[in-house]
């Protein structure tokens, strides 16, 4: 089977299994079934897709629709891997259907043992999706480029240690000594707030970050609308899409925050 089907050919299927054909034209289509094995393999992923979907997505069948997603899953079910996984499926039940309903035809037998085949890649491919959150907080982190904590001019040994010990990734100790730093130096050192907020985001301690970080957001610090990026990663991190959506128009209530750009090319992407 190929990729990607011709248009003529996905028009022709898409016409049978909504009943649109003449007479003769369904009876010659049906006969080029027979004696094409790809062609029938192509009806019967079709069928099995239309029966998997909804009412309300019926149209995504439509080979003039332009469904971008539904061509990738069609890719997905039409490669390699689940063609070599589609014949043993096949294999094993045509073997048991011979043995134990012999009546049955062919193409019911093929159908019964693909339509396995399908809805496991179906299921696999919106699980696949699911993760979408996840993906973006991977493609757009950028936890190693945080600000310097410290300056050369800088002679205060608890800034210095602090960031050596993040660097260290020794998240806890990190902790215990920004704790301190900002509950007595908040306004000076807003930066001690960022590396406190992804040291707790680093031992997973997600709602801590999400209190640090909306601190952050409340200082008079040009770094403030760092925070609400910081906050979108850790709800892209942990799939809260409506955290994610509401931190997103958050930064882009002003093109003077930061990473508008960035929250610009995720808007409206989940």
């Amino acid at each position: 089977m190929s990729e990607q089907l011709p248009a003529k050919r996905q028009q022709e299927i898409s016409d049978y299994l909504r009943n649109l054909l003449s007479d003769k034209d369904r009876t010659d289509f049906e006969s080029r079934m027979e004696s094409d094995p790809e062609l029938n393999e192509d009806v019967l992923l079709e069928k099995s897709l239309l029966e998997a979907l909804n009412e309300n997505d019926w149209s995504l069948l439509n080979p003039n629709t332009n469904s971008s997603e539904l061509d990738e899953l069609r890719t997905r079910l039409r490669n390699k891997e689940h063609t070599a996984v589609s014949e043993k499926i096949r294999a094993i039940g045509l073997d048991y259907i011979e043995e134990n309903k012999p009546e049955k035809s062919y193409n019911n037998r093929w159908l019964t043992a693909a339509c396995a085949v399908f809805l496991i890649a179906i299921a696999s491919f919106f699980v696949f999706r699911s993760s979408s959150l996840n993906d973006y907080y991977n493609d757009y982190q950028n936890w190693n480029d945080l600000p310097s904590l410290t300056e050369k001019s800088d002679t205060n040994n608890s800034l210095v240690k602090a960031e050596q010990l993040f660097q260290e990734k020794n998240y806890s100790e990190s902790i215990e000594l920004l704790t301190t730093i900002v509950e007595s130096q908040e306004e000076k050192h807003p930066y001690a707030l960022i590396y406190l907020g992804v040291s707790q985001f680093e031992l997973q301690q997600y709602e801590a970050a999400h209190q640090t970080f909306d601190r952050l957001i409340n200082t008079n610090s040009i770094a403030q609308s760092r925070g609400y990026w910081y906050k979108l990663l850790i709800y892209l991190k942990t799939e809260d899409k409506e955290g994610a959506n509401r931190m997103i128009d958050k930064i882009l209530s002003d093109p003077m925050h930061y990473n508008y750009k960035e929250a610009e090319e995720l808007k409206g992407k989940f």
